[in-house]
């Protein structure tokens, strides 16, 4: 367990409404529909484009690198030297034999790759700059193609990617931009990706739309961007969409608009994972910063959207420094300390960022992972804490979070004798908070980044089918180009039967029983136990209309033939027991509830 020092935030006083500008439904067009299966396969054209880093003022983004908190030696951190999947000691995380993931060579000589990875019921969806691939489950590929034809363009290559899927709504979301100053959503017609999917344009004008961020709640879809012209910086800008017009193919005509806003930046939509009707998102917006604001959006897209603003105090964020790696004097790129990713469930959001701090052991500055977790329902920030490794940097940290509330992270890494590699760790539901298990290497890079280009940032979802797992991507370096790598982390034991109970402790595993009712306290829970029914049966020969519950001893089996019924009032339901245990017998057949 690797244990890292924390200070908690507070609630600010400060709350800000925000109201929407006039309509805004014009600017946004839904072009029409492409099928996957359909799609010409990308031949990988060489291209060699790489995509410039925009700050929010070049300027201080210079200064703030220079600084790199080197007057922050207090900060704490301890961690480790991330493992080998064979050297761990503890159970979980685990990660699953991964697989290659999509390439420079075949995705254009795009640099960087903007790694995205997406986790539906029968598949996994992987974009980068600027290639998209599906795979089944096991790895299998399905398909590949460039994500100017998924999104509709002509003669433009689109990059800067994003993509979930929704559990809500049951359908995938993605998002592109590029240098003709258009944003592009895709939203699925069904849950399989490689069917119809529903493109709508954007137009910024004469703004560049940078990094379009994506989240959505049960009815609302909300796309971010920093917006930039000739000079630079203008603001954080975003819209709020009807999830329901968009899901359904329909033109979108409930929509509001919000910036830009000149002194916010890269406001993070949070996706959420399960059930909620306000959407939040997160944004630290100064160069050095020891706040986030909380941004919590309810009622419904177009003039009902009523946001609430509000700051949490946080341990205070710096620009991470470049980091050193293998074989060469060439630094990696490791970003600014905007919010890279967020993930919400059950009232608790947690986002991650790059920042800087001096290690355990250490006498330099390196980049690292900063992680905080809000409690959305107070709102008031519950984790706070800084992540890295003597001697070593880490960068562009991805996050979600499983079915049971455990924390998956992934993120890359080098030092001077490590070339690009990628490394997960997490924090499974229960364990102590500002904690991380210690970090497992995925991926060892063979090679060196010739750039100093790298990220922007990395992918991770939760598998709908397995709440257990979540699926993680990311960037490493081997001859002769950047490369990404595919894999499963598992952060907990699995839920065969679905009941909320994990199978180390169910005591019937494959059969649902969430009160984990056990009448004889063997090892046997009573969903699935037999042993204590005697073959000795009560046959009902006509129907009967009970005001209680028919209570029968235990060891009788009470068999209601095929046609007749035992009703009992609306509020009761149907209900037989047998010691304790409620049994249901119909025509012969038993079924356990």
């Amino acid at each position: 367990m690797v244990s890292i020092s924390v200070l908690l935030g507070f609630q600010n006083s400060f709350a800000q409404n925000l109201t929407p500008l006039g309509d805004t439904a014009s600017q946004i067009e839904l072009l029409g529909q492409v099928n996957v299966s359909n799609l010409i396969k990308s031949e990988g054209e060489i291209q060699s484009i790489q995509v410039p880093f925009y700050a929010k003022n070049s300027g201080s983004f210079s200064v703030a690198q220079s600084f790199r908190a080197a007057d922050q030696p207090s900060r704490g951190i301890h961690a480790i030297t991330p493992e080998s999947n064979e050297q761990r000691k503890s159970l979980f995380p685990e990660v699953s034999t991964g697989f290659e993931g999509l390439g420079e060579i075949e995705s254009g000589l795009f640099i960087p790759p903007d790694v995205q990875i997406a986790a539906g019921p029968n598949h996994f969806f992987e974009m980068v700059n600027s290639q998209g691939k599906i795979w089944t489950k096991d790895g299998t590929p399905v398909t590949d193609f460039s994500l100017a034809s998924f999104f509709a363009f002509i003669e433009e290559d689109p990059f800067d990617p994003k993509i979930f899927f929704d559990t809500q709504s049951d359908r995938w979301f993605a998002a592109v931009t590029t240098f003709s100053n258009n944003v592009r959503i895709a939203v699925s017609a069904t849950n399989d990706p490689t069917g119809n999917w529903f493109i709508y344009n954007i137009s910024y004008g004469e703004v560049f739309p940078d990094q379009p961020r994506i989240g959505a709640s049960n009815d609302k879809f909300v796309v971010s961007t920093n917006d930039f012209d000739d000079i630079g910086f203008i603001g954080a800008h975003f819209f709020v969409l009807d999830k329901n017009q968009m899901i359904t193919g329909l033109t979108i005509t409930n929509v509001s608009e919000f910036g830009p806003f000149p002194t916010r930046f890269s406001i993070k939509p949070v996706q959420s994972l399960g059930s909620t009707s306000p959407l939040y998102m997160v944004s630290i917006d100064d160069v050095i910063d020891n706040t986030v604001t909380l941004w919590t959006l309810t009622g419904f897209a177009g003039p009902g959207t009523t946001i609430q603003t509000l700051d949490l105090s946080i341990l205070t964020t710096f620009f991470p420094p470049q980091a050193t790696q293998a074989g060469t004097a060439n630094l990696i790129d490791t970003g600014d300390n905007r919010i890279l990713d967020a993930r919400w469930f059950q009232d608790k959001l947690w986002f991650a960022l790059n920042d800087a701090c001096i290690p355990s052991g250490d006498t330099l500055v390196r980049s690292c992972v900063h992680l905080v977790q809000i409690d959305t329902s107070v709102p008031s920030v519950t984790q706070d804490f800084l992540f890295g490794a003597n001697g070593f940097y880490y960068f562009y940290p991805a996050i979600s979070i499983d079915g049971f509330g455990g924390l998956g992270l992934v993120y890359g890494f080098s030092s001077s004798t490590t070339f690009p590699s990628i490394a997960v760790s997490g924090q499974p539901a229960g364990n102590p908070i500002n904690t991380l298990e210690n970090p497992i290497t995925i991926k060892d890079g063979t090679d060196f980044n010739p750039t100093t280009r790298h990220g922007d940032y990395y992918g991770a979802a939760t598998d709908p089918s397995s709440l257990n797992k979540i699926i993680v991507a990311g960037q490493y370096h081997k001859l002769p180009s950047w490369s990404t790598w595919v894999a499963i982390l598992i952060l907990s034991d699995a839920d065969s039967d679905g009941d909320g109970v994990l199978d180390s402790i169910d005591n019937c595993p494959a059969t649902p029983n969430p009160d984990q009712k056990n009448l004889d306290m063997d090892a046997i829970g009573d969903a699935c136990d037999l042993e204590n029914l005697m073959l000795v049966s009560t046959t009902l020969s006509t129907s009967h209309t009970l005001v209680g519950k028919l209570v029968v001893p235990n060891g009788i089996l009470v068999i209601i033939p095929s046609g007749l019924f035992i009703t009992l009032p609306s509020s009761e339901g149907l209900i037989v027991e047998v010691g304790g245990s409620v049994i249901v017998v119909f025509g012969g057949s038993i079924i356990f509830t």
